[in-house]
């Protein structure tokens, strides 16, 4: 069954080819997915509140657990929370992003970590 999106701006059509439409993704693949990132952002986040200030070896570590081929990491970064610049040793607000690909789905999460 032919699919077509039409969408109107400006009174201007367009259409959206098949190839270019979401594609799903089995529901037990992606409940998987969305647990193995909920699980490294959680791991990152406890070694920044444990007081781990080695930012690039935090997100070496993460990136690590995404060497399988049913997964593609588009990015997984440490930043500050107020203006996502990258975090000195000191900043006490930062947040953890990742986006993850699973076929043609992106999965995208962040966990904010506050440290004293």
């Amino acid at each position: 069954m032919p699919v077509e999106i039409v969408r109107r701006t400006h009174g201007a059509r367009f259409r959206r080819p098949r190839h270019e439409l979401a594609q799903p993704v089995p529901d037990g693949r992606r409940a998987s997915t969305r647990a193995k990132i909920y699980a490294t952002l959680q791991a990152a986040a406890n070694r920044m509140r444990s007081g781990d200030v080695d930012f690039a070896s935090i997100e070496t570590r993460a990136c690590r657990r995404w060497r399988a081929p049913v997964f593609r990491l588009d990015y997984f970064c440490v930043r500050q929370a107020a203006d996502l610049g990258t975090p000195a040793p000191a900043a006490r607000e930062l947040v953890v992003l990742t986006a993850v690909r699973l076929g043609r789905a992106r999965l995208i999460d962040n966990v904010q970590v506050s440290r004293s």
